[in-house]
C-alpha cells in the first residue's frame, strides 16, 4: 500500500526532561512559521479542564496526553503541511508507533534530539519543580526518582525514523543558536525536497 499524501518533512524535537526541547520548539516554530504541537501543552489542558491531583492522576494524564499527541499529529499530517513536534518521545513506548505513521504517511523526520548530561538534567528538573516554574499537575516531586532512573539509563533517546538526526547539546552555559539551528534545519528541508520532488 503506497503512503497516504503528508508532508515531505516534519521538524521533530524530542529528548529527555530538561533537556531543552521546549525552548529550542518554540523558538523553531516562530522562526520557521510552522505550527507547533507539545504534550505538555495538550497535558495542561487536561488539567484546567478535569482537575488535578495524586501522582497515579499525574500518570494517567501522561497516558492520556500521549494518545491525544499521537491523534493531533496524524490530524496535522492529513493537512500536507509541515509542522513541528517537541515531546519526551521514548523509543521503548513511542518509537514503533511512530515508525508506523512515518511509513504510513511518507514524511521525513527532521529530528533534533536534545539532551546534556544526566545529573545537570536530574538538577534542573528538581530545581525547575522548586522554582514553580511547572503545573502542580505534574506532580514533579513524586515522578523525579522514576524519571531521574529514565534519564539515567538513557530511556529518552531519539526515535529510529527515517531522515536526518540533530544532536544538541545544552549542557553548556551559553543557550542554543537557534538562528544557526534553523538555517540547518532548512538545509535539511530543501535537501529532502530535492530528493522526493
Amino acid at each position: 500500500m503506497s503512503p497516504s499524501r503528508g508532508p515531505t518533512w516534519i521538524i521533530l524535537v524530542d529528548g529527555p526532561p530538561c533537556g531543552g526541547k521546549s525552548r529550542v520548539a518554540a523558538a523553531l516554530g516562530q522562526r520557521l512559521n510552522l505550527p507547533l504541537l507539545t504534550k505538555d501543552a495538550i497535558k495542561e489542558r487536561l488539567f484546567e479542564t478535569l482537575g488535578w491531583g495524586d501522582v497515579e492522576r499525574a500518570y494517567e494524564f501522561n497516558r492520556a496526553a500521549n494518545a491525544l499527541l499521537f491523534d493531533i499529529t496524524k490530524l496535522l499530517l492529513a493537512t500536507g503541511q509541515p509542522f513541528v513536534l517537541e515531546s519526551n518521545l521514548r523509543p521503548e513506548r513511542d518509537g514503533e508507533v511512530y515508525a508506523e505513521l512515518q511509513a504510513q504517511w511518507g514524511f521525513e523526520a527532521i529530528q533534533i534530539h536534545c539532551s546534556a548530561a544526566p545529573e545537570l538534567l536530574i538538577e534542573r528538573f528538581r530545581r525547575r519543580w522548586g522554582a514553580g516554574l511547572r503545573h502542580p499537575g505534574h506532580a514533579d516531586d513524586r515522578t523525579e526518582a522514576t524519571v531521574a532512573e529514565r534519564i539515567r539509563a538513557g530511556a529518552y533517546g531519539p526515535l529510529a525514523l527515517r531522515g536526518p538526526l540533530m544532536r544538541v547539546d545544552t549542557s553548556g552555559p551559553a543557550y542554543v543558536d537557534v538562528e544557526r539551528l534553523a538555517i540547518s534545519v532548512m538545509r535539511q528541508a530543501q535537501a529532502i525536497g530535492e530528493v522526493t520532488g
